[in-house]
């Protein structure tokens, strides 16, 4: 049977972080577009772009193995190798050098940090079975 989505971990510079909602993967390096010719028929123009994810955290326990996201200067100046895995798809996401992106929120009320996603380059992507 076929399993369109479900349960999600992340990995972050070799650290385990909990994840609060869904992870909205961007996958394709390349952006399409169109161009309407006078005549009725149309032209394609490819445009190169970088591949990323928009993702939101729990702002961790390390009783339950997850990291406490400290969203410093330090951290959000660095390339890190994020894995995404789709658990119950069987889908593993690696973006190799990725560069954190936004500006995280923390609702204090819910513990969600929210605000952030991964961008790298397309060569730096791979998806695969796992």
């Amino acid at each position: 049977m076929f399993q369109a989505g479900g349960r999600i971990t992340i990995t972050l510079g070799g650290m385990r972080y909990s994840p609060r909602g869904s992870a909205k993967i961007r996958p394709s390096g390349i952006s399409n577009s169109i161009h309407e010719n006078h005549d009725g028929t149309i032209s394609r123009s490819t445009m190169a772009k970088a591949v990323g994810a928009d993702l939101s955290f729990d702002r961790g326990n390390a009783a339950q193995g997850t990291q406490r996201p400290r969203w410093d200067t330090a951290f959000m100046r660095s390339f890190v190798d994020v894995t995404i895995r789709e658990v119950d798809a069987g889908v593993l996401h690696v973006f190799s050098d990725a560069t954190i992106v936004g500006d995280p929120v923390l609702d204090s009320e819910t513990g969600e940090i929210s605000g952030l996603s991964i961008m790298t380059d397309d060569a730096n992507y791979t998806q695969t079975n796992g």
